[in-house]
């Protein structure tokens, strides 16, 4: 993600997310919650980076799960997975009182 590809001072801020940064290389457009667009003003832009040191590996997101009491895979069998991470365009992420910061836990198989 570009700096160019954060549109946080639009009406209803959103990303950009380019054809070729994405799996089924199609261009998305994912709405901000205003949680989201305020923490991403804090950061310091680097040229052609979001995040300085991409995105975190597994075992440092396990370990953030632990530290916000989320287990990694429930009582029922659903999985707090690196993919769910990438899931802001649900509809609810945008409601107020919605924190996107708590990671949503998806039931997967296998």
């Amino acid at each position: 993600m570009e700096p160019d590809d954060l549109h946080l001072d639009a009406e209803q801020p959103f990303v950009n997310v380019r054809p070729s940064t994405t799996k089924n290389h199609r261009q998305a457009v994912i709405a901000l919650h205003a949680d989201v667009v305020e923490e991403l003003r804090k950061l310091p832009l680097l040229p052609g980076k979001v995040f300085a040191h991409g995105v975190p590996k597994m075992e440092i997101f396990k370990r953030d799960l632990r530290r916000a009491g989320i287990e990694f895979i429930d009582a029922k069998g659903r999985r707090a997975d690196f993919l769910t991470r990438l899931e802001p365009t649900s509809p609810w992420l945008t409601q107020p009182r919605v924190s996107p910061w708590k990671p949503c836990v998806t039931a997967t198989s296998g």
